[in-house]
């Protein structure tokens, strides 16, 4: 390994643990913020709807994510790197409007009232979230270090004072949980955008415009065991 080469990593390396102590502290600060800020039912309702996220997180979207993951160098030299994130992005959607649904009916049966404003912050937190940390370890793993590390602290920074700034104003007047959430869901969205447009002119084209074409089977194959070995089980909830 050459100078130049060490230099590079010790770079790179020193960007990373920067980046995860700015991310670390904005996440301490957060909790912080929303301790004082929302009461005891509020953060319930507020660590309810993370559970599910996680739960839908680790069982639906994780092992897809993987399996795009495996194929990211292979696709990227191919130039179908794009054509698979739009792959992941109209799945994550998809999923994303059922756990809306079913997050719906939990509050509909069992707190008599669901607005549709809540529903589309429900379906955008999925969303936006889910595909911006997609993206962002996309390009950590493609070795774009610096707008990796750049984005991740502008995610963790303007989620905090999103939140703070529609907690202060309280534009929609609905429940604290939910304007807390929306300003991480604006600040996820921002990067989000700033990722797709940086892979998307950093994308190779695709030799004689061919696109690489799906294989469910190699699909279901790899995403089942995930999805099995990263599921709750009922040890996990005693």
């Amino acid at each position: 390994m050459c100078i130049r080469d060490r230099v590079n990593m010790k770079k790179d390396l020193i960007i990373l643990i920067m980046s995860r102590m700015i991310q670390i502290s904005a996440s301490l600060i957060s909790l912080r913020l929303m301790t004082t800020l929302l009461s005891e039912n509020e953060l319930g309702t507020y660590y309810l709807f993370i559970s599910l996220y996680m739960f839908a997180s680790l069982s639906v979207f994780n092992p897809y994510g993987q399996y795009i993951n495996r194929n990211t160098y292979k696709w990227r030299r191919g130039g179908d790197l794009l054509s698979w994130l739009n792959k992941y992005i109209i799945f994550v959607m998809l999923f994303s409007v059922f756990f809306s649904i079913a997050w719906g009916g939990y509050q509909y049966f069992f707190h008599k009232g669901m607005s549709l404003l809540l529903a589309v912050i429900f379906c955008a937190y999925f969303v936006f979230i889910t595909v911006n940390q997609f993206l962002l370890y996309t390009l950590n793993i493609l070795d774009n270090r610096l707008i990796f590390s750049f984005l991740t602290i502008l995610t963790a920074i303007l989620g905090v004072l999103g939140s703070l700034f529609l907690l202060h104003f309280n534009l929609f007047d609905i429940n604290k949980t939910y304007l807390w959430l929306l300003g991480i869901i604006i600040a996820n969205f921002l990067s989000y955008a700033i990722a797709w447009i940086f892979l998307r002119r950093s994308e190779n084209s695709p030799p004689n415009g061919n696109v690489e074409p799906v294989n469910y089977r190699d699909i279901l194959d790899f995403c089942i065991p995930c999805l099995l070995y990263t599921s709750p089980s009922p040890r996990d909830t005693e």
